[in-house]
């Protein structure tokens, strides 16, 4: 997932430098959405990272209370 997320960052990044670089209003327009739709993309899968890094830490936790405890 994270590799999808660094992905993400450098289309987003390239995205970005087509925008500076374009005269064309259409194209503008149509780099923008595209833009925003990968923004909510990544949002996305960062929301997602981070449920699952907390449901790690902890499945992590009770691994370790259970070691404890025995």
């Amino acid at each position: 997932m994270s590799a999808r997320i660094s992905h993400l960052e450098h289309v987003l990044k390239e995205k970005s430098t087509d925008l500076e670089k374009t005269e064309d209003l259409d194209e503008k327009e149509a780099l923008r959405h595209e833009i925003q739709s990968l923004r909510n993309t990544k949002e996305c899968l960062s929301r997602e990272r981070c449920g699952l890094d907390e449901k790690l830490q902890k499945v992590n936790q009770g691994c370790k209370e259970r070691d404890i405890i025995h």
